[in-house]
């Protein structure tokens, strides 16, 4: 039997601003995870078309957890609220990429 240790950095900083390249099923979801966790996200998109579909994509599936009772609305807004969508690449020591 095999057994794994963890270990936890204390000096690392908490995580208050995330970076998600791409808002397809994949950027979408982790930019939701994040901010529903109550972190900030900036999602950088290649397209004007990525512009409107990924905060379609994003509230959407918010929307879908309002309905299953998983989330509140005011959970909903929140998290729509801590997303920003851009074409400008954001290189910033503020955001954790």
């Amino acid at each position: 039997m095999s057994t794994m240790t963890t270990t936890t950095r204390r000096d690392t900083p908490p995580i208050s601003r995330v970076g998600v390249l791409g808002s397809g099923i994949m950027g979408a979801g982790i930019a939701e995870l994040c901010a529903r966790a109550g972190i900030d996200v900036v999602v950088t998109v290649s397209s004007d078309a990525s512009l409107v579909s990924g905060p379609r994509r994003l509230a959407a599936s918010l929307d879908r957890g309002v309905a299953k009772g998983r989330i509140t609305q005011d959970e909903r807004d929140a998290a729509l609220g801590r997303t920003s969508f851009t074409r400008t690449w954001v290189n910033s020591p503020t955001v954790s990429w």
